[in-house]
């Protein structure tokens, strides 16, 4: 929120214009003139998901459940992300396990929370953003005659890993924010994206 205004009793609130629109928009934008989807680099949207991992890790070290982490909920401008809507998020202090209950959209809700066999919390959050990573390499997802998710190949090895993780049925196994920052896909990308872009930096002063 970037301010505040009162006139005539009434209360105004500022907020920054994403130009981008939100996440879905984002990854599946449409050329103007020829009318066709703009595929993003696979790189690019790395970048953008790291971020928003940030984010998700900076609400969680203050104990913060989002529980409603989906496209929409993801505003986009400059190509950087910005985690809003925050009406149906708790802070773990003072309230009961009731309340976490069924909360969300349905798509993306964690399974444990759609059978009510356990609260939201901070894992049901990463399930959450590993049906988002998923659906922006892979599309819908797909299950198996078991129920768990289907990950298919990919060229990334440390991907299809997180993947795994993240959408493991069983919250205890699935990865904190902050252990997937550290995990490959995102902490060596890290390394890879600043050496791509030294070398376009270099190549555009060659040019």
């Amino acid at each position: 929120m970037e301010g505040v205004f009162i006139e005539k009793n009434e209360i105004y609130l500022q907020f920054p214009y994403c130009e981008q629109g939100n996440l879905h928009h984002w990854l599946h934008k449409i050329n103007p003139l020829q009318k066709h989807e703009i595929k993003r680099e696979k790189h690019e949207i790395k970048s953008v998901f790291r971020n928003i991992l940030q984010g998700i890790a900076y609400l969680h070290n203050y104990n913060i459940i989002h529980r409603d982490i989906k496209p929409k909920n993801i505003l986009m401008t400059k190509n950087t992300p910005k985690i809003c809507d925050f009406g149906a998020s708790k802070q773990l202090f003072n309230f009961t396990i009731t309340q976490t209950m069924g909360i969300g959209t349905f798509k993306y809700m964690a399974p444990e929370v759609i059978s009510q066999e356990a609260p939201s919390s901070f894992k049901s959050d990463m399930y959450s953003f590993g049906v988002m990573l998923y659906e922006s390499f892979f599309g819908e997802l797909k299950y198996s005659q078991e129920g768990t998710v289907i990950i298919p190949k990919s060229e990334n090895e440390h991907l299809t890993n997180l993947l795994k993780k993240l959408l493991d049925k069983d919250p205890n196994n699935r990865p904190s924010a902050n252990e997937c920052l550290a995990h490959p896909y995102f902490s060596i990308s890290s390394i890879e994206d600043a050496k791509r872009n030294k070398s376009l930096i270099e190549s555009d002063k060659k040019n």
